[in-house]
């Protein structure tokens, strides 16, 4: 079984990430997800389950499972990011520097500042938490590789064309 590959030309040395999140910090995140999913791969095969990828086959199983995995090693590679505690809480990842975030045990289920984490196996159409409405915003910060956008999260409050709750 072969362990994904890190791939330079997908990747931007010279992005401009919000938080104080360094470029290089986020490759190591990448990389370790990549060994991760290798291993669970391997595990997977050797109890002859099959793939992740089959195992996982409900609608955005998948997506949800690399995103979660993703968002922790990105957390884990930067000191300036943690995970959201909130399950479903947004956004994903939250500024450790933050002393209202702080103060609730990082626990955020709506929060004014942070990073949202979306992965796909599509190269567009990201679906996310209130994109198609006028209460929230997603400003891109120049997606890091093809199919992993980090996007910083700016909310302005919920409005009528919410399509979450």
């Amino acid at each position: 079984m072969e362990t994904p590959e890190f791939k330079h030309r997908f990747f931007n040395p010279d992005a401009e990430l919000p938080y104080g999140v360094e470029p290089r910090e986020v490759a190591d995140a990448i990389r370790n997800f990549y060994d991760f999913y290798a291993d669970l791969n391997e595990f997977l095969a050797a109890e002859d389950h099959g793939r992740i990828e089959t195992v996982l086959r409900a609608n955005n199983a998948l997506s949800d499972f690399v995103g979660n995995a993703a968002t922790e090693e990105l957390a884990n590679a930067t000191d300036t990011l943690i995970v959201n505690q909130k399950p479903d809480g947004f956004p994903d990842l939250l500024p450790t520097n933050n002393d209202e975030y702080a103060a609730q045990d990082f626990e955020v289920h709506h929060g004014d500042h942070g990073i949202e984490t979306k992965c796909s196996k599509s190269n567009g159409g990201w679906q996310a938490h209130n994109m198609k409405t006028r209460g929230s915003s997603f400003s891109d910060t120049s997606a890091v590789t093809r199919k992993t956008a980090l996007r910083t999260w700016t909310r302005y409050g919920s409005c009528r064309y919410s399509q979450r709750t």
